[in-house]
């Protein structure tokens, strides 16, 4: 991505480099005699902290392993653009995982007096050892979250706060070992120079476990995909996307990949990527979203790796394509020969070039071969780099994802339910299913 040459970002996902370095630091654990310990950062006001809080002490206890507990103020504004969409996505988004793992939400969901979470803070911070700090953090945000301050202040005045003047350079610390292990938000694992963030991610660090030798215990929640419907009505979802996007890429080809079971039918939605947008992506979010996508596309068979960055004057041609295929698609929907899915096929043709094949989308030439993987010819090419109302269009498909109370990609929407990430689809096919009232 922006910044990062290819070859030390296929070095960096290369798979070969991820097993050297746990081999490392698994001889340095078994030098020092050293447990296993992973590293969890929690935020009090956050509902995802809460969630990953709620799991996390059975596995902990059940694979043996030793944990230290951070607490986290809010994240910095450089890598939480759309904080107020943010926050109010996040109680939704928890209240159906929760839902969906038989736990129970605590509504309201949401604390909005400031008082309350600085009191919740120094409850958090009072001095006790981690694996009761864990469970003394996921009551103090269950309690927190459902607004019950009463009970917070019967707790404090129990068992003791830290200062108050403690509060700030104590988060703040905590924040700063956070980013310096490459994160920068809360409800986050560490082990061993790896980062697990939220519940969903939990699966990869069980599967690092068991490949260690532990037994598996199939203790990390996930979303299970609803069961294949048989001839089911045809439902349109909506899917924002970037280009530049690896968790984009991956979206697009899980969803393509159940389309026809499940009866979906895509209606692709380009937007601009967010530093397109003037949103700032640093660094350190960045290296995280690709390493987390190589992992996510790991798991799914899908090809990853060989990236080509195109943000700038590829995306601008790309998405010149992309819509000129679109309108081609449109003005024939009897489905002339090569026409009939044509946005679709140069769709996953650029993604694929982008994050699997390192193609370099800005130059005539990988943009030719992406057109060519595509079924089209160099005159459709240029006749679509002619033309630049297609910023008029990703512009209006990014009002359409804020309108559905989002900013981030890959979001789908289907109806009126909208929600963001890849892993997010068995929720998307349920709606799909709850539409044809199934």
């Amino acid at each position: 991505m922006g910044g990062i040459k290819t070859a030390f970002t296929e070095a960096m996902l290369g798979d070969g480099m991820t097993r050297a370095a746990r081999s490392l630091r698994k001889f340095g654990r078994a030098l020092r005699r050293a447990p296993r310990t992973i590293r969890y950062y929690h935020r009090v006001d956050d509902p995802r902290s809460w969630l990953l809080a709620s799991v996390l002490g059975p596995f902990v206890d059940t694979y043996g392993l030793a944990i230290e507990v951070e607490v986290v103020p809010d994240p910095a504004a450089e890598v939480d653009p759309e904080p107020e969409l943010r926050a109010k996505f996040d109680v939704e988004d928890t209240r159906r995982l929760a839902k969906a793992f038989g736990l129970v939400f605590p509504e309201p969901g949401s604390e909005p007096v400031a008082a309350r979470v600085r009191m919740a803070n120094a409850l958090a911070l009072a001095p006790r050892p981690h694996r009761e700090r864990l469970e003394r953090l996921t009551r103090i945000s269950e309690l927190l979250l459902s607004r019950k301050g009463d009970a917070l202040a019967k707790m404090a005045d129990e068992t003791g706060t830290t200062r108050g003047q403690d509060l700030r350079p104590a988060l703040e610390s905590a924040y700063a070992r956070l980013r310096k292990h490459g994160h920068y938000t809360s409800a986050v694992v560490e082990f061993e120079g790896e980062l697990y963030a939220g519940v969903e991610r939990l699966a990869h660090l069980e599967r690092r476990l068991v490949g260690e030798g532990l037994d598996d215990h199939a203790l990390a929640p996930s979303l299970a995909m609803p069961a294949a419907v048989a001839g089911a009505a045809p439902i349109e979802v909506e899917l924002f996307f970037s280009y530049r996007s690896p968790y984009s890429y991956v979206g697009l080809e899980r969803a393509v990949a159940i389309s026809e079971s499940y009866g979906l039918v895509l209606k692709l939605q380009p937007v601009l990527p967010m530093v397109m947008r003037g949103l700032s992506v640093p660094t350190d979010k960045r290296v995280y979203i690709v390493r987390d996508a190589k992992r996510e596309a790991d798991a799914h068979g899908i090809p990853f790796g060989k990236i080509a960055d195109p943000v700038g004057v590829g995306i601008e041609r790309v998405l010149a394509v992309h819509v000129h295929a679109e309108r081609a698609e449109s003005a024939d929907r009897a489905g002339r020969a090569g026409r009939a899915g044509l946005t679709l096929r140069f769709a996953r043709a650029a993604m694929a070039a982008i994050w699997a094949r390192g193609v370099d989308v800005a130059t005539d030439e990988g943009l030719a071969l992406v057109a060519a993987d595509a079924g089209l010819d160099a005159e459709f090419v240029r006749d679509a780099l002619a033309d630049d109302s297609w910023r008029d269009v990703v512009e209006r498909h990014r009002d359409a994802m804020y309108e559905a109370g989002l900013w981030g990609v890959p979001t789908f929407r289907v109806g009126n339910f909208a929600t963001w990430g890849q892993d997010r689809l068995p929720l998307v096919v349920a709606e799909a299913n709850r539409l044809r009232g199934r």
